[in-house]
């Protein structure tokens, strides 16, 4: 697989645990490769900040173009930025970057104070708007909240606005309400594309709250129940490069929030308390090399990895098993002629699909009957849906298309493409082809999964468009209910279950490391893409 990359632009902790030394391991916990530009070096350990001294801006301009000219990354996080000439340095590459459409995903955290209240930087929070229009999160905590919103808690701990920036608050037992922390999100987005308002510093009983804003009201938030440790130092720069982390494997931005989040809880639980003699100690950050990055089935979650899958997807995935096509053949109202063309074209992707599964059955290193029953089994289901499929093509040839058509002209312009439609689309062609090229070069658990969205797909659509159709008419015979009636079935939800079981044990037997776990996400995914623009085919 292509080895994705992840940059990080901050400065360099002495003792280890946060800054740029905390995001290499975090995106290496994450299974990404790690660079770095680092922009400040800093005394520290767990007893506090020392001493910083700032790289000089030129040394930062040449560091960023030697990783991005040559490691091209897929995200960046951006934290500390010790002053104005090396934040400057930092917008203008940027500028250069998204001017030439080469600019990633960018996620800032912007350290203007450590944990434990130690001021890092002299970049007031107009210098720090600069970069907005670069970047796809802000992670602030609360006093940087306060400096970049312009908003300061009064007595009474209600939001109110103040006509100048005022001074950063550096109390690390600063609290403030919800209504202040909502009130900063919202003003935030007036600037920026999308905020993640972190919990660590804000009144919620016993439970820490991050709520993410974007384009001005609350997209998300989550609750996780409060730890009573003292294991926090670095929780910012963990949280932001496991963001970028996420979005750079091709995560959707919510879904890298939360999994980011799992990831840092994980840490502070994990947390090394015994490191040093100062009040704060640091994050375990491969804490979960020792888990499995593939959780154990529960009773709450029989199948994670497809829990995992389908949350990786995110939107594309309900895309899919939601498609306009599907809503309207629940309803009734789908265009026979072109549904007709869906079916064809679907005729000679299964065609693929079945040399797919005769090359599962090869890359078995050491088959068992146990083992070859799945693919045998799945055979012989595809080989009846070609020929279900053929009926259904002959029937609807016979099949008054009159409805179909507002008029006349509207009939003779889709007759005049009917020759084209009856071959092989070029979608249908790119998609077997993906198919098949994981067949040949991947895994035989890459090819199990290139195959499982198709299957798993029309196993929930089948069930959704069912339960819409019956809510509103009673199913007919047409070739399009009778398709309707084969993907919402028994039998053909048995046999989803049957390969979810056994892809499921498949990698429960030999779980996959992060890196390769990144790999079946991505594939999983680019196949449900593949599978919408099937669906078009129909629209």
């Amino acid at each position: 697989m292509v080895e994705k990359v992840c940059l990080t632009i901050a400065g360099s902790d002495s003792g280890g645990g946060a800054g740029i030394q905390g995001d290499l391991k975090t995106f290496e916990a994450l299974g990404v490769f790690g660079a770095s530009v680092v922009t400040a070096v800093t005394a520290q350990n767990t007893e506090g900040v020392s001493d910083v001294h700032c790289v000089p801006a030129a040394s930062v301009r040449k560091q960023l173009e030697a990783v991005v000219s040559d490691l091209r990354p897929a995200a960046i996080k951006v934290g500390m930025l010790p002053d104005r000439e090396v934040a400057e340095a930092v917008v203008a590459f940027f500028g250069v970057k998204a001017a030439e459409g080469a600019l990633p995903p960018i996620i800032l955290d912007p350290v203007l104070v450590a944990t434990c209240g130690d001021r890092l930087s002299a970049v007031t929070g107009a210098t720090f708007a600069e970069l907005a229009p670069f970047v796809t999160l802000l992670t602030p905590n609360i006093p940087e909240a306060l400096v970049l919103s312009g908003l300061t808690p009064d007595p009474a701990s209600n939001p109110r606005a103040v006509d100048s920036e005022p001074a950063l608050a550096v109390d690390p037992a600063l609290v403030v309400d919800s209504a202040l922390v909502d009130e900063m999100g919202r003003r935030l987005c007036g600037v920026w594309q999308a905020v993640l308002m972190k919990g660590g510093h804000w009144e919620n009983g016993d439970a820490v709250e991050d709520r993410l804003y974007v384009g001005g009201v609350m997209a998300a938030s989550w609750r996780s129940p409060k730890l009573r440790t003292r294991c926090t130092h670095g929780t910012g720069c963990a949280l932001s490069s496991a963001v970028a982390a996420k979005l750079a494997s091709g995560w959707e931005l919510e879904a890298s929030v939360a999994a980011a989040r799992r990831y840092v809880y994980g840490a502070i639980a994990h947390g090394l308390q015994r490191l040093g003699g100062g009040q704060q100690g640091v994050l375990a950050h491969s804490w979960n090399r020792l888990e499995r990055a593939v959780p154990r089935p529960t009773p709450a979650e029989l199948a994670p990895f497809t829990a995992l899958a389908v949350a990786h997807a995110g939107e594309i995935w309900t895309g899919y098993v939601d498609h306009p096509v599907c809503r309207a053949i629940a309803d009734g109202n789908v265009c026979h002629r072109r549904f007709r063309r869906y079916l064809v074209q679907d005729l000679a992707y299964l065609g693929h699909y079945l040399r797919a599964h005769a090359l599962l059955l090869y890359k078995q290193r050491k088959p068992t009957p146990q083992s070859l029953a799945g693919p045998l089994r799945n055979i012989a289901a595809i080989l009846s849906e070609i020929r279900q499929h053929r009926d259904r093509l002959r029937q609807g040839a016979k099949e008054n298309k009159e409805n179909d058509y507002e008029n006349e002209e509207e009939e003779d312009q889709e007759n005049k493409g009917e020759d084209e439609w009856e071959s092989e689309s070029l979608v249908t062609t790119a998609y077997s082809r993906y198919l098949l090229d994981v067949a040949a070069t991947g895994s035989e658990l890459e090819l199990r999964v290139a195959m499982y969205s198709c299957l798993y797909g029309y196993g929930v659509m089948g069930k959704h468009m069912f339960e819409r159709a019956t809510s509103q008419r009673t199913l007919g015979t047409d070739i399009v209910d009778q398709w309707l009636a084969t993907y919402s079935g028994c039998e053909y939800w048995e046999a989803v279950l049957a390969a979810q079981r056994e892809l499921e044990a498949l990698i429960q037997a030999s779980p996959p490391s992060p890196r390769d776990l990144a790999q079946l996400l991505q594939i999983f995914k680019q196949t449900t893409k593949y599978e919408i623009e099937f669906f078009n085919q129909a629209a």
